[in-house]
């Protein structure tokens, strides 16, 4: 089944989990997106978010977000734990 990630941009090489949400953002490449995990309006390229990691208003490179972690209107690159939140 074709995916939909409405209002959005998908660069590949990407793995995108069957569950995860991505609404009005880009995403790619080099990005691996957990289950669970969601993005919002957002732009993440060159990271790898782990289960329920969520992105919101953040522009992210280079990144790595652990379980359940939250970057929002984060910016650059970001190393977070698990269930850590970042915000700006």
């Amino acid at each position: 089944k074709q995916r939909s990630y409405p209002g959005s941009t998908i660069l590949p090489p990407v793995s995108i989990a069957d569950d995860a949400v991505i609404v009005n953002s880009t995403v790619g490449p080099h990005v691996s997106v957990g289950q669970g995990a969601s993005i919002r309006g957002s732009s993440v390229k060159e990271a790898i978010l782990a289960e329920s990691a969520v992105v919101e208003e953040s522009t992210i490179e280079r990144s790595i977000l652990g379980k359940r972690a939250q970057a929002v209107r984060a910016h650059g690159q970001l190393i977070i734990g698990d269930d850590a939140k970042v915000s700006g």
